[in-house]
């Protein structure tokens, strides 16, 4: 920053800092005035995030408390920030003017003249004029050293005050801007760290394994900085990163797993995470950036050309938060794109694994720039969100209605590489930008033990996506999630978190039923998922044909039921409840409904593959194992549990009824921890399917006996729902039976 700005020493002697010093002192104050309101804020915050709101309340009025308790804490922190750098900007140029006031007037004492600019003279210092020349002319040289030194901090403090408070401030008129600085020397060395990350990424065909170490501790020293990403993508320019990556990625041929591969990957990672926030910044400049890069995304890049901008961007978005209206325009002009050269090209995105742009994920070598950008999706669930939108107009399981043209792409179009060493015709990318869509949460947020609570953030627009995810993968015909199986978990992930709406159109096909059961069935946001009964019902049967969505959707409907068995306990204080018991059966009849169906489906599929009976019974009486560490508290609405299957890690998201989680939830995962005993093997294949399907109405009939146990149940009401409750299993199974006759032709 030095020698930046011209400083004259008039200027600097002139200058008044009492005001600035003044400002420093009301920042101060300002800072007090905002924790006494921060502390009111967060507290209307808690209560909004405990209140009991259902509908608009639920969906607009809770967020909008919450977000403005947040803006309390960014103002907070800006205020701190701007007083910080008001005081030390105030002391430097405080510590400059007294020592040039000091300099200038002992040279004056010593008769040396000081001109306006700083200019020192002497008019003794000049050959001839007296025998002490020489001395005169070496104290004007040291005084003019002085001098210029005094003005040159004065110049360098004067500009890492300006750029630390456009830093600070930002460009944002209605939020609060988020960088925060305890000092200015912090606020400097963040720059300057910028401009020297900037000056590497300039050469990278020069730079060596240590000067890759030194990016990546330079993006770690400054991790969250707003400011510093933006100083750093602009800098760059558009053009300017996607050149550094693809000739950085172009110049190295290494082992995975080795030293310099992880110092890559971790180099990735965080270049990834600093261009991601710089682009949260709604800077004029930023804004024209992300244009520019959109723009670049068909062009050739880097040295050797052989990369498109496509390419390199999406493999700099597998980590980190980019901003949603650039992913929009981004996502638009890629897909669109592909299509044109997937079509026109047999070879469209080629892998180069000596080369790779993607150090980050297994067998994904960064070329197919569709793999990234979903990727990126799955970590913004309101890009994504928007991004899977269905039109206009759009009804599921109806002749004509369009899903978001997209999804329909890339689920049933596009011409997928095999991708994390799986085989088959799609990325499990996408199913993790559909997690997102349809939750709100970002994918690797669901089952993470070390995540703060997941709330359920389902809205009516994630709901729509939704009913497209069921209109797609439960019609039959197609048969996707068999030709898909990489996104089994996925899909059964968005299913549990949708459960309570399963549930309520598989409880009846009635509509007076349905309205009969709208408080026991109550998601979020307003109004229920559009798929009918029908259509739910073969969903769950394609689901079920597939080990790792079965189990996944089986976990959710028992952590469901459960809660719904303590949401609604038989009575209350001492006294029976006609309405709760009601609401329990229901919700009971309904679980055992979908398990039949996902049990009879998984049957089918194993005597489809012509697996023997023994792994049959093992896969479906192992049951799944939940994480011990992952309790279920009471009081929660929402829950995301680490599970672990037969396939491997997944997790598995669950709405609980009523907003309850207690002892039954808790007894049911303990169940779920803890196999059943094996029913040992039959002499005959029918003998062991009924040994099967038996296991799965015990189960369903156990937590009914334990709810009715000790209750003062009404024989008219127990013989009512009693018989229904122990054939609801049966019904599923035989509902799958009837109707699933073409599903494995």
């Amino acid at each position: 920053m030095a020698g930046e700005t011209q400083l004259t020493c008039e200027a600097l002697l002139s200058v008044r800092l009492q005001p600035f010093g003044e400002t420093a002192e009301e920042w101060r104050t300002q800072v007090r005035r905002l924790e006494n309101m921060k502390e009111l804020a967060d507290a209307m915050a808690n209560k909004a995030r405990q209140a009991d709101w259902e509908g608009e309340n639920a969906n607009v009025t809770r967020p909008y408390v919450i977000e403005q308790a947040r803006q309390f804490t960014a103002a907070l922190r800006q205020a701190r920030s701007l007083a910080e750098i008001c005081e030390d900007g105030y002391q430097r140029l405080r510590t400059c003017k007294t020592d040039l006031e000091t300099v200038v007037a002992e040279a004056e004492e010593r008769g040396l003249s000081v001109a306006s600019d700083g200019t020192v003279s002497s008019p003794w210092s000049h050959p001839g004029l007296n025998e002490d020349y020489e001395s005169h002319a070496e104290d004007v040289a040291a005084t003019q050293e002085e001098i210029n030194s005094i003005l040159e901090r004065a110049a360098e403090a004067d500009a890492a005050i300006a750029q630390a408070l456009r830093d600070i401030a930002g460009d944002d008129v209605s939020h609060f801007n988020p960088v925060q600085y305890a000092s200015l020397r912090e606020a400097q060395q963040a720059y300057e760290d910028a401009q020297e990350y900037i000056r590497y990424a300039e050469r990278p065909g020069e730079l060596e394994d240590e000067d890759y170490q030194r990016m990546w501790e330079i993006l770690r020293e400054h991790a969250g900085d707003p400011a510093f990403a933006e100083n750093v993508a602009l800098g760059l320019g558009a053009e300017g990163a996607l050149d550094f990556w693809a000739d950085a990625t172009s110049n190295r041929n290494l082992a995975p797993g080795s030293p310099e591969w992880e110092t890559m990957a971790g180099l990735q990672r965080a270049f990834s995470r600093t261009l991601a926030l710089a682009t949260q910044s709604d800077s004029a400049d930023m804004v024209r950036w992300e244009h520019e890069m959109v723009g670049l995304g068909d062009s050739w890049v880097g040295d050797a050309e052989n990369v498109k901008g496509f390419q390199v961007m999406s493999s700099l978005m597998y980590t980190g938060r980019y901003d949603s209206d650039f992913l929009l325009q981004y996502g638009d002009a890629l897909v669109e794109h592909d299509r044109e050269y997937m079509e026109a090209t047999p070879l469209a995105w080629q892998d180069d694994p000596y080369h790779p742009l993607n150090y980050t994920t297994e067998n994904d070598f960064g070329y197919d720039p569709l793999n990234g950008f979903l990727e990126a999706l799955g970590h913004n669930p309101d890009a994504s969100t928007q991004f899977f939108a269905p039109p206009s107009g759009f009804r599921p399981n109806e002749d004509g209605s369009n899903l978001n043209e997209a999804l329909e792409y890339l689920a049933l179009e596009r011409e997928w590489r095999p991708v994390h060493g799986d085989v088959g015709t799609v990325s499990p990318s996408l199913g993790n930008a559909l997690i997102s869509a349809t939750t709100g949460q970002p994918y690797d947020s669901l089952g993470d033990p070390d995540a703060d609570q997941v709330r359920d953030l389902r809205t009516a627009e994630t709901a729509r996506v939704m009913e497209q995810v069921i209109d797609l993968f439960g019609n039959e015909e197609e048969d996707l999630l068999r030709n898909q199986p990489q996104l089994a978990s996925s899909i059964a992930t968005m299913t549990g978190a949708y459960i309570d709406d399963i549930n309520y159109w598989v409880a009846t096909e009635s509509e007076e039923g349905r309205q009969r059961n709208e408080d026991i069935f109550n998601p979020p946001y307003e109004g229920h998922l559009r798929n009918n009964t029908d259509e739910i019902l073969d969903f769950l049967g394609v689901l079920g044909h597939n080990e790792t969505s079965h189990s996944i959707v089986t976990a959710a409907q028992h952590i469901y039921t459960a809660s719904a068995l303590d949401a609604y306990p038989a009575t209350v204080d001492g006294e029976y409840s006609a309405e709760n018991f009601r609401s329990a059966s229901i919700s009971l009849e309904a679980a055992g409904k979908s398990l039949g169906i996902l049990d009879e489906a998984r049957i089918d599929q194993l005597e489809y593959e012509e697996a023997s009976r023994e792994e049959a019974e093992q896969s479906l009486m192992s049951w799944l194992g939940i994480a011990k560490d992952s309790a279920i508290a009471g009081g929660v609405a929402y829950v995301s549990l680490a599970i672990t299957g037969a396939t491997g890690p997944a997790a598995v998201v669950v709405p609980l009824a009523a907003g309850v989680g207690g002892e039954v939830v808790s007894g049911v995962t303990d169940q779920l921890m803890s196999p059943p005993e094996d029913p040992g093997n039959g002499n005959s294949d029918s003998d062991e399917d009924v040994e099967i399907r038996r296991d799965g109405s015990d189960r369903i009939i156990s937590y009914w006996d334990n709810y009715l146990a000790n209750q003062p149940v009404p024989d008219s009401d127990l013989d009512n729902y009693s018989l229904r409750v122990e054939q609801a299993y049966h019904e599923g199974s035989n509902h799958y039976q009837k109707e699933g006759e073409v599903r494995l032709q």
